[in-house]
Formats: C-alpha cells, structure tokens, sequence
C-alpha cells in the first residue's frame, strides 16, 4: 500500500496496522542493505596480522609475497582495527549536464592476460 489517504480510510486500529506493516515485504536490494549494514555493525575488529595475511597468499610466489608485506606494512595504521571516519579532503565528482548513471558486472579478465599482468 503506497497510498498512505487509503490506509487511513480503514480506519484499523493500531494492532490491525501493525499486523499490516508486518506482512510488507521489503524490496531485496533493501533487506541486502540493511544485512550488509549488520554485518559489518556486528563485527568484531581487531587488529591484523600481516604475516599471516601475506603466509595465506598461497597464490603468489615468493617475491611477490615480500613485495604485498612491503605495502601492507606501509599502510599498517590501516589494519589496525579500527574504524574510523575519512580523513582526508572530501571527495567531489562533477557530472555532465545530462549523463545518467550507469552500473555493469565487471568484465572478466582472460586467465592468460591475468597471468601476463602478474608476472
């Protein structure tokens, strides 16, 4: 019931509306929302262990490993567990006049041109 004037012509008594509102489904991308939003709000975080996290890499070799400990070391105060607000200058995008957003699965990338930009 999108039309709030109608409702209120039934004239239900707050038990009679509650039971109405119960039954309403929610859209999906709406109920994907609010149980994303639960999950990362339940969390526990705690501090990362960047070693473990480069030792579970079992896919890279291991240059490629020292190299992801490098940059996570880097960035350490990151993994730190906590969550925070953004920092730095707000970010703005400019639209052109008459775009319309758009939004697509990502192409997938061949396995041999993956391998290419690995090595």
């Amino acid at each position: 019931m999108r039309d709030f004037n109608k409702l209120k012509k039934l004239n239900l008594n707050k038990y009679e509306l509650n039971a109405i509102i119960q039954h309403i489904n929610e859209p999906i991308i709406t109920q994907e929302a609010i149980d994303r939003m639960v999950r990362i709000l339940d969390s526990k975080y705690e501090k990362a262990n960047l070693t473990e996290v480069v030792k579970g890499a079992t896919h890279l070799n291991q240059s490629q490993k020292e190299k992801l400990h490098q940059l996570l070391l880097k960035y350490e105060d990151i993994f730190d567990g906590t969550l925070r607000e953004w920092e730095g200058e707000p970010i703005d995008f400019e639209m052109v006049e008459g775009a319309k957003p758009h939004s697509q699965r990502h192409y997938p990338v061949p396995h041999l041109k993956e391998l290419l930009l690995l090595g």
